[in-house]
Order: C-alpha cells, then structure tokens, then sequence
C-alpha cells in the first residue's frame, strides 16, 4: 500500500470514531431532551378581603306618586287655556276658564230671591211687633198673634234658603274657573278652546303627574322578604336606579318607601316601590329602570372577579398564579355572585393572584405569563375582547339583571 493510501484510511477510521462518540454522548439534534409544557398567557387579579353589600337586582318602572286626571264640575265651552300642553304647572294654577255666563245668570237670580226673602222676613217681624201690644191689650186676638210669629219663622226659613242658593251658584260660578289640584306636569290636552267641556265625561281634560318626587316600582322574590323587613325596620333601605346602556348617567339613590302587605299568589312576588327625589327629572313616569336593593354590609369578605371561578364534577375552583410563575388550581366555595363578583366562602383568604382569563389551556404546574393584571377586584376586559368582570362593588349600583318571577318562587334577576 502506498503512502498516500494509509494517510486515506487513517482519516477514514478518525472519521468514524469521531461520530460514534458524539452519539454516544447524545450530541444529535434528534436525541436532545424533550422541552417543558408550553407557557400560558393569562390575565389575573387579586383576591380581596373587603366589605361588600348585599344586593338584590331586578327591574322596574317608573311611575308618579300620583296621577291626577282634571274634569269639569260644571257644563260650558272653553273660553281660555291658560297653559301650554306638556309644561309644568303649580298648584292653584288656573288651567282652563269655562263660559261663565250661565252661573251668573243663575248667581244674580239667586241674589234676586234673597233680597226677596229678606225683605219678607222684614214684613214679618214688623207684624209681629204690631200684633204684639194688640194681644196683651186685647184689641187683637191671640190667634192674629201666632199667625203673625209662624209667618215670622216661614221668612226666617226663607232667608236661609236664598243664602243657600246663593252660595250654591256661587260655587258653580267657580267651577268655570279650573286650577291645578297639584303640582306637576300636564299631558296632552283632551279638549281645547271652543270645546264643550262636559260633566260626566270619562276623558278627563288634561292629566298631571308630579314628577318631584318619583316613584319605582318593582318586584322581588318572596324568599327576599325576611330580609327586606329586617333591614327596613332599622332604616329604609337604599334604593339604586340605573339606566340600561347608559353607562355615563350614575345610579340614582332613592328610599324604599312601600312594601306591600301581601305575596302575590300568582308568581310568588312581592311589590315594592322607591321614592327618588328626580331633582334632574332623569326618571320619567313609564320609563324601564334596573333597580338594586341593597339589604345590609358585611364588613369583611373575599371577593374575586366571578370569570376566575370555573366549574367541575369536583365542585368550583380557580387557577392561582404563583410567586414562580406557576398555574396552581384551588377548590373554592362560592357563597354568591353579585355585580360581577364572586364571594368566596372558603379556598382564599385574600391577596392571592387569580386566573381570570387564559383558564382552558391552563394546567397545574403549567407556567404563566401574566398578560394583564386588573386593578384590583375592578372591572376589565381582557385583550381577547372577553368581559373579563363586572363593576367592582365600589360603585354604587352595578348594572341589574331583569327579574321574572315563577308561579313558586320566582329567582331575582341577579343573585345575593
């Protein structure tokens, strides 16, 4: 073999032994170790010790404390409207004036009749004076005495009847003019200037409603009921109205002021109302409120988002977030839901990170990277567009459910 054939097979068998220590050491691309679970990103939130109301939510309607439908007292065209439809009116406003010729005629004729009478009665007593001496002295029968003082009395008796009469034509005379009986708005008007206005007449001429104050109306489940009087007998209780898709106009604040005094049968509900004060006349008779009723405060539970609470055949349970970076899942006990809130009855003590969003591709042990952390227990909404909470219990009145009773036992809108 020549010189340059054994420098070849030289480098061959270094070749070749340089191959089979790189995979035995596992230096191969195929044969690395396999990598960990994939990191899951998340957006969390804190857990929270704090006070938190209990509410119930449910919706109701607006309604005036009272409707007042005007009509007439007395027959005759409309002469005058002293208002515009739709405005305000006062107290003792003059509305309408009716055609006041007729009970004048009648008022001067019953005037009439008085003076007739009082001059009667007059006559009368002058008789009874003439007739008087006549008896005792004899000149003059008794009996022309007694006539003279029953005629007396029948002139007494007629005076007071033309004094009725007068006063009665007087007050129909008043009835041409037509006043408020109360503050409020007017509606549309039935009748206008140059219409009949008629006595008995189902159509009353204009309606008021006072709108300051204002009542809601609502209704809540029989099971609420216990609590509602418990906590109205301490106080009345606060009342919040809220406008559906009006995030911008805050919850109005008003005062439970009637519970009524039986369940309905029909769907196991009792009826309520609010009274608010609408100095900035937002609430509007006939108009669709969600309302919240809260009942009392508790002063120190755990609050999470209520997206952070999932279900299993196990039972409830979040994901945590670990000093690590680590997805820890936690059995929990919800006590309820309220505002976008879950109330943790047990598994949190507060101050933990949870899982609010980012849980269906989580496991435990899986690692974490927290996307987006809320402010709190405060409301949000995750980068993938997912409501991530409701308002937080800070504000005043979150935003209710619609509540439609059953024949039995009717659930609330939103739950306690």
């Amino acid at each position: 073999m020549t010189r340059g054939g054994k420098r070849l097979l030289l480098a061959a068998a270094l070749a070749a032994a340089g191959g089979w220590a790189a995979m035995r050491s596992g230096a191969t691309p195929e044969n690395k170790t396999p990598a960990g679970p994939s990191p899951v990103s998340a957006v969390v939130a804190q857990a929270q010790r704090r006070a938190l109301s209990v509410e119930v939510r449910t919706v109701g309607r607006v309604q005036p404390i009272a409707s007042v439908g005007v009509r007439t007292r007395l027959e005759g065209e409309i002469t005058e409207v002293h208002f515009r439809e739709g405005e305000e009116v006062g107290e003792g406003q003059r509305l309408f004036t009716l055609d006041e010729r007729g009970p004048q005629a009648a008022l001067a004729q019953a005037e009439a009749q008085q003076a007739k009478e009082r001059a009667s009665l007059v006559n009368a007593r002058q008789e009874v004076d003439r007739y008087t001496p006549l008896a005792q002295s004899g000149t003059a029968t008794r009996q022309k005495l007694e006539d003279a003082i029953a005629k007396a009395r029948m002139a007494e008796a007629g005076v007071k009847a033309a004094e009725a009469a007068v006063a009665s034509a007087r007050l129909m005379l008043s009835y041409a003019h037509i006043d408020a009986p109360l503050a409020g708005r007017t509606g549309a008007l039935a009748l206008h200037r140059g219409d009949m206005a008629r006595v008995g007449d189902p159509n009353p001429l204009v309606v008021i409603n006072p709108l300051r104050p204002i009542h809601v109306a609502f209704s809540l489940p029989q099971r609420e009921l216990p609590a509602i009087q418990a906590g109205q007998a301490q106080a009345p209780l606060p009342v919040f109205a809220a406008f559906s898709g009006d995030a911008n106009t805050p919850p109005l604040e008003g005062k439970l002021t009637f519970i009524d005094h039986a369940v309905d049968g029909a769907t196991g509900a009792i009826a309520l109302k609010a009274e608010f004060a609408n100095e900035g006349l937002a609430l509007w008779p006939g108009r669709q409120v969600n309302v919240t009723l809260r009942l009392r405060e508790e002063p120190d539970v755990v609050v999470v988002p209520a997206p952070a609470v999932q279900n299993s055949q196990q039972g409830t349970y979040v994901f945590l977030v670990t000093p690590e970076e680590k997805a820890e899942m936690r059995s929990v006990k919800v006590a309820r839901t309220q505002g976008g809130m879950a109330v943790i009855g047990e598994g949190l003590s507060g101050g933990e990170s949870v899982v609010v969003d980012g849980q269906f591709r989580m496991s435990p042990g899986s690692p974490v990277i927290v996307r987006k952390t809320l402010d709190g227990a405060a409301g949000g909404e995750t980068k993938d567009g997912k409501a991530a909470l409701g308002k937080a219990e800070g504000s005043q009145a979150p935003e209710a459910a619609s509540f439609t009773p059953s024949a039995a036992d009717a659930p609330s809108g939103g739950g306690r």
